[in-house]
């Protein structure tokens, strides 16, 4: 692969430290041309680095002569990507970019809003870099919380790529002594004080005025601590005012710009960093490089290696009391201190190399040019009750996704929803309204596969009206000549003969169907439907590649004790005492095994009336979460349960899935089925619910250990959903 990248040529701060550290292994692996555009610390520095270098000087910011020799050398020499990075890159790429016949990308090393702080280059600059990031489709940002600012902002999800920093572990950095590095910078040095550093540009964004709040409070707790700042910047003089008005002008010492940063950070004890705004910092990769325990606000990429109470500490950005208690948490624990150190060091060096970082570029070029180069826009259209709030289906969605490219990276996936932007926000992949026809219709035309994903769809016992949706969008997405497919889902019951007809119609037209239950597999073929595979719900690959599984979702009021989840509906068919059954049951439950019961409400705004009701009628505390969760909080909660109390579907389905003895209470043939069919635990009707008999089952539920060898065999037919899909998406054609 042949790439060039565009860079000022003046870039001195973390832009460079990633490009040349991308650079140094990137060589290795492609064939690389630098342009740079200017004369400046990144150019003087690169000339010394293995990588071929060209000069297109400007004589300003907005001189565009170098716009016709660009184009020419990009022409003549047979690029297969092109990468700006930065303001003026972004300028010059994107006033030739309708010229350009390859892929064009753009690293957003920072939050570009926030770049300039003198007004009239805000005011200027801001604004031409921002135009210019529209008109460039590809985006690279160096962190996932850069990515969701890109989405935020109205960019397509499907054209914004992630890396993150990376450093060399392969060797140890020198540095000198405590005592000389003390020495050097006139510090009076006592080995008996804790030593808190910041590396940071003496900016606004950067937060060194939080950090200077932070060292008043902890001065006011204890004399054991002093502060060093590194960097330097336009805020200097506002800082060191900062101090002397605080008192602290003594305990505090700026040192200015320091490039031994290896001297500086085994000089301090403790690396903090108090940025508002924030992608992936060096500095904190360089502290973790150096073994040392870090205390940061919660910003940017900052929590994907900063993870609280495991390898540093978090607070939430301009929270001074916060980040002031977590720092004097570690006054008095040396070991602590010590433990912090290595465990950031441990995943740093495993997640964040410079290998690493070079191997995410190529996977990234190698994505946008098969992006660039495909006749239609999307692989693969996902319709299903998505955007309802409902967390069944919310898992039903990101499991598929995450499946889909688990097993085909490249895939463009685009998803039909009720709340298309916040689709997009969650799971970064293109979401369109799913009422709105003349967009959907060009969607239509503009992709390859159409899939039915996940659940039961095609039935009236929702709604006629549900089901003639659809029946019609199967319809239409065959008539714009994509193939479709109804994947892991189930099919009836039909009140209607004439809506039974409607699905079998449409059905007998699909190109695939795999079905998760058998009752479904049996309607199909007595309808005359031959072709269909019972396989399992897509909900069963919900697996650690999907959910995060070291992710923990604090439940107020349970602080690490036992529990046991209930996740009740409303039931037209359960007894007038269902509710007050229920808390009985689950008020024995509690007291009789010591868990705390927590319900979990699966439609956010409709099964939390059902769940408040009920837990009030109980006589033990219970637990009852209020507000939408994401899927890893879902995750988190019912894997860490000792029992699952469920009625909806998909609670039953991730509660076995995780291994957690379940008990079902069934208000519909698709749950009773479901149990039944696949030996996975115990259901009782809802209409013959008793406290006794809810008791009796529980206890019967939490005596047999889960067999892990039934849920494998679940996770492989629902991973056989997705096989079959890309299977039929390749006989499609790359069309």
């Amino acid at each position: 692969m042949k790439i060039l990248h565009i860079i000022s040529g003046g870039d001195s701060g973390g832009a460079k430290t990633h490009m040349f550290t991308m650079l140094d292994k990137l060589v290795e692996m492609a064939d690389v041309t630098v342009v740079c555009l200017m004369k400046g610390v990144f150019y003087n520095e690169i000339l010394s680095r293995n990588v071929r270098t060209v000069l297109l000087e400007q004589k300003s910011r907005m001189d565009l002569s170098v716009c016709g020799r660009l184009l020419d050398m990009i022409e003549s020499e047979g690029f297969d990507i092109v990468n700006a990075h930065g303001a003026r890159a972004n300028f010059v790429v994107a006033h030739i970019i309708r010229k350009i016949k390859i892929p064009v990308v753009t690293t957003i090393h920072s939050d570009y809003r926030l770049d300039f702080d003198v007004l009239y280059k805000k005011i200027l600059f801001e604004s031409l870099n921002e135009n210019a990031i529209k008109k460039i489709r590809y985006k690279i940002a160096v962190s996932d919380a850069f990515a969701e600012m890109l989405i935020d902002r109205g960019f397509l999800p499907n054209d914004i790529y992630t890396v993150y920093n990376g450093m060399s572990f392969d060797s140890e950095e020198s540095h000198c002594s405590k005592e000389e590095f003390a020495e050097r910078f006139s510090i009076p040095y006592d080995k008996d004080k804790v030593y808190v550093g910041i590396a940071a540009r003496l900016d606004k964004v950067k937060g060194v005025d939080v950090f200077v709040d932070i060292a008043a409070k902890v001065l006011e707790k204890t004399d054991r601590a002093r502060f060093v700042v590194i960097g330097d910047g336009d805020e200097r003089e506002n800082l060191l005012e900062q101090c002397k008005r605080l008192g602290i002008s003594d305990k505090i010492y700026f040192l200015g710009f320091v490039r031994e940063v290896y001297d500086f950070l085994n000089f301090i004890d403790i690396n903090m960093l108090t940025s508002i705004s924030e992608s992936f910092p060096y500095s904190i990769l360089e502290g973790a490089k150096a073994k040392k325990a870090t205390v940061s606000s919660a910003v940017g990429g900052i929590p994907y290696l900063v993870k609280d109470g495991q390898t540093g500490y978090l607070f939430p950005p301009r929270d001074s009391d916060a980040g002031a208690e977590k720092l004097l948490s570690l006054f008095d624990d040396p070991a602590m201190i010590r433990k912090l150190g290595e465990n950031i060091y441990a995943l740093a060096s495993e997640k964040f190399s410079d290998r690493a970082l070079a191997e995410k570029y190529m996977e990234n070029y190698r994505s946008i040019i098969g992006s660039f180069n495909r006749k239609k826009r999307y692989d693969v259209v996902l319709s299903g009750y998505y955007g309802y709030m409902n967390a069944g289906d919310d898992i039903i969605l990101a499991t598929l996704v995450g499946s889909l490219r688990k097993h085909s990276p490249g895939l463009s996936i685009a998803v039909m929803s009720k709340t298309p932007d916040e689709t997009e926000k969650n799971l970064r992949v293109d979401a369109y309204p799913r009422f709105d026809l003349p967009k959907i219709a060009k969607l239509f035309r503009n992709s390859r596969l159409y899939i039915n994903g996940g659940g039961t769809l095609l039935t009236d016992v929702t709604s006629t009206r549900s089901l003639i949706y659809y029946v019609h969008m199967m319809k239409k997405a065959k008539k714009s000549g994509m193939k479709t497919l109804l994947l892991g889902g189930g099919v009836g019951p039909f009140r209607s003969a004439s809506n039974r007809r409607r699905a079998i119609g449409v059905l007998k037209e699909a190109d695939l169907i795999t079905l998760r239950d058998k009752g479904s597999y049996d309607l199909l073929v007595s309808n005359g439907i031959k072709g269909a595979m019972l396989t399992a719900d897509v909900a069963f690959g919900f697996s650690p590649e999907i959910f995060d599984p070291d992710h923990v979702y604090e439940i107020p009021g349970v602080s690490g004790g036992k529990y046991f989840v209930i996740s009740l509906r409303e039931c037209r068919d359960a007894g007038d005492d269902f509710e007050k059954n229920v808390a009985r049951a689950c008020d024995v439950i509690a007291g009789k095994y010591g868990m705390i019961p927590v319900f979990l409400p699966m439609q956010t705004g409709v099964d939390q009336p059902i769940a408040v009701r009920t837990s009030s009628m109980m006589k033990t505390r219970a637990v009852v979460i209020d507000g939408k969760l994401g899927i890893n909080d879902i995750g988190s909660v019912i894997s860490g349960a000792s029992f699952s109390l469920g009625m909806r579907l998909h609670s039953v389905i991730c509660s076995v899935s995780s291994g957690v003895p379940t008990l079902a209470i069934s208000y519909d043939d698709k749950v009773r089925n479901f149990v039944a069919e696949n030996d996975v635990g115990e259901y009782i009707e809802a209409g013959k619910v008793t406290a006794e008999s809810l008791v009796r089952m529980a206890d019967e539920t939490m005596r047999q250990s889960p067999d892990r060898s039934k849920i494998e065999n679940l996770r492989a037919a629902s991973d056989k959903n997705i096989t079959l899909a890309l299977k039929l998406l390749d006989g499609s054609g790359n069309n």
